[in-house]
């Protein structure tokens, strides 16, 4: 016998060995020693030929897995494929392709750039040159990070898990849409009444695509980029043009009207029902087909299309409205951690960029979905932004066998489905949102989904005023500042609203140390103010005295430095020269006063130049009166 009786059979071991249980994960008997190995691989290759075919595949991919984690284990690793891919392997067919991720050890990585991509392609190299001839067919070479995806056979997988170079593999991870007017209870109307509207931020949206010539919408695309795959068989895409890859104009065309929809939360510049961030600008990357069910493989493409290209097209955040459905409890476990997704989204984050996921419409109490679960990512669930006194019922799954129901439903209450649990960051507007449709006019929306994509737009927002915001930043910001909280009422957990103008308000606080109301953002630029103030000005500018409270901007000699800062405050000195660093401006400075002297102000200026004129007069009329002694000489 090889290992084991079976699938559904006990391995056979030491005493109290337990083999894995069809329909669960793998638990298997590990040779003490690695020298069983070469016997368990012997044993594997004299299948008995009178076994039926589906009993060898099974046995075969038990072998695989006592081989892998014995290796695995000597080596002290952890084993390195995951429990789905073994469950999948029992039922594989010899030469039916199975998606898979591989992640390759971390090493080294040069930053990003050609040295990377040379590293990360040699690397990929050796552990491809390694595979049986036929096993695999590329599915994603990853540019930049370290990882691919394939269509691999039973052979490539078993190849794969032995390599030393390969950290894990996994089979693909479905997303779908987490699909199931809030703008006034974020506070976010009030930020783009005062200016502050997004503009020069753009958003990549990974999802369905958008509705490229949507009359609300069209002017805030400036990019589109498809990645979508779905199919083995070489060329036959679910990109608008039937490839697995497309750039350029009509690339991310939506044929399904989720993403058109969460454009629409974002910036959409309709006068009513406006986007939270009107003026902000959309990179539309296509990731999932038609149905709105797709491959995180094909996601993970997108967001390394995102590294690449973030700052030709100035992109500062993601917004990710999807979900595996999944719920997870621990950010610190696979695939939150470990997977190609968690690698992406920490490059991203590392790079500036800002990623906001959905936590999912399961209603999970103890848990939310991936990839909202991965650490570096800000995940979002829902509250009501209106009251619905006959309350809501949610479907919880695709055949709507489960479901939850809000009654009635409270306007700024928790929305039932959301996945909650402690990896949920913060709640935004969910149901009801009105947004843009597919084809023109607009659709009413409910989902973590929408939740996700009003968090994108209120960093936009605020990356609009503050361009130096990171990820952490923003987490803190919308976290911190809540409008209020809301209860899940199954597990009495709460969790904070988000309240954008309060957030608005911590971040101009930052620009005034001196605390005199006057804003600073010491450069000049424009973010806060164009140019300092002048005097008597003190709003639209920057603080022309930011080390002291200047609230009046006082400027005596109009060189835009205040009074309290300025070394000279009644010459114009707008370089503040010193040459001798004595504290007093060059222009200031007096010969006949000693250089320790303090710098004399106007009055004393004046009361000296009047002592001076007094002086001088006082000798010219002393001198009218009194006689030249050369005149007396002369009379006598």
């Amino acid at each position: 016998m090889c290992g084991g009786a079976g699938a559904a059979s006990p391995t056979s071991g030491p005493a109290g060995a337990v083999g894995p249980a069809e329909g669960s994960p793998a638990t298997v008997w590990v040779p003490p020693v690695r020298q069983w190995a070469p016997v368990l691989a012997r044993c594997c290759d004299r299948l008995p030929r009178q076994r039926t075919a589906a009993r060898r595949r099974a046995l075969v991919a038990l072998c695989i897995g006592l081989l892998g984690q014995a290796d695995a284990l000597a080596a002290g690793d952890t084993p390195r494929l995951d429990e789905r891919l073994r469950a999948r392997l029992a039922t594989a067919a010899p030469d039916e392709p199975l998606p898979v991720q591989i992640v390759l050890r971390e090493d080294a990585l040069p930053p990003p750039g050609p040295a990377r991509r040379a590293h990360v392609r040699q690397r990929q190299d050796r552990a491809l040159a390694r595979l049986p001839g036929r096993s695999f067919e590329m599915r994603r070479r990853y540019e930049s990070l370290r990882g691919m995806a394939l269509w691999a056979r039973p052979g490539a997988i078993e190849a794969l898990e032995r390599d030393p170079d390969v950290e894990r593999v996994y089979l693909d991870i479905p997303v779908s849409a987490a699909m199931v007017q809030g703008t006034v209870l974020i506070g976010s109307d009030q930020v783009v009444d005062l200016g502050f509207t997004g503009a020069g931020v753009t958003v990549a949206v990974l999802d369905t695509g958008i509705d490229t010539d949507h009359t609300y919408l069209s002017d805030a695309l400036v990019v589109e980029q498809c990645y979508c795959d779905d199919s083995p068989a070489p060329g036959n895409g679910c990109c608008p043009g039937g490839d697995e890859v497309e750039s350029g104009p009509g690339s991310a065309e939506d044929d399904e009207g989720h993403g058109t929809g969460m454009a629409g939360v974002i910036t959409s510049s309709r006068v009513t029902n406006p986007g939270v961030a009107p003026d902000a600008e959309i990179a539309a990357v296509k990731v999932l087909p038609a149905t709105g069910e797709g491959s995180s493989a094909d996601i993970v493409s997108g967001l390394e299309w995102v590294l690449a290209n973030h700052e030709t097209w100035g992109i500062r955040v993601v917004n990710m409205s999807l979900s595996d459905a999944g719920e997870y409890d621990d950010d610190a476990a696979f695939p939150c951690t470990g997977s190609m997704m968690q690698i992406a989204i920490s490059d991203l984050v590392a790079a500036g960029v800002t990623v906001f996921v959905a936590s999912g419409n399961n209603g999970y109490d103890d848990g939310i979905s991936f990839p909202a679960c991965v650490p570096d990512a800000i995940s979002v669930g829902g509250f009501y932004d209106v009251y619905i006194n006959n309350g809501a019922t949610w479907c919880l799954n695709e055949p709507c066998s489960q479901t939850c129901t809000d009654t009635p439903a409270f306007a700024s209450g928790f929305v039932c489905h959301t996945n909650a649990g402690s990896l949920l960051d913060i709640l935004t507007p969910d149901y009801i949102t009105r947004t843009l449709a597919i084809g023109g006019g607009q659709v009413n929306l409910g989902g973590t989904s929408v939740s996700s994509a009003y968090a994108s737009g209120e960093a936009a927002l605020l990356l609009s005023l503050d361009p130096s915001l990171g990820a952490a930043d923003l987490r803190s910001l919308l976290s911190s500042n809540a409008a209020g909280f809301a209860t899940n009422p199954d597990s009495g957990l709460s969790y904070p609203r988000t309240d954008l103008f309060a957030a608005y308000v911590e971040v101009l606080a930052s620009f005034d140390g001196d605390s005199d109301g006057v804003l600073d953002d010491g450069d000049g630029s424009g973010v806060i103010g164009d140019a300092p103030c002048a005097g008597g000005q003190a709003a639209g500018c920057d603080d022309n005295c930011p080390a002291l409270p200047n609230p009046g901007q006082g400027d005596v000699d109009g060189d835009a430095v205040g009074n309290g800062c300025d070394n000279c405050p009644y010459l114009a000195n707008p370089g503040q020269q010193d040459g001798d660093e004595d504290g007093t401006g060059d222009v200031c400075e007096n010969p006949l006063v000693p250089a320790a002297a303090p710098a004399l102000g106007v009055a004393q200026t004046l009361l000296l130049a009047a002592v001076l004129v007094a002086a001088g007069v006082a000798r010219l009329r002393r001198g009218a009166r009194r006689p030249s002694t050369r005149h007396r000489s002369a009379s006598c």
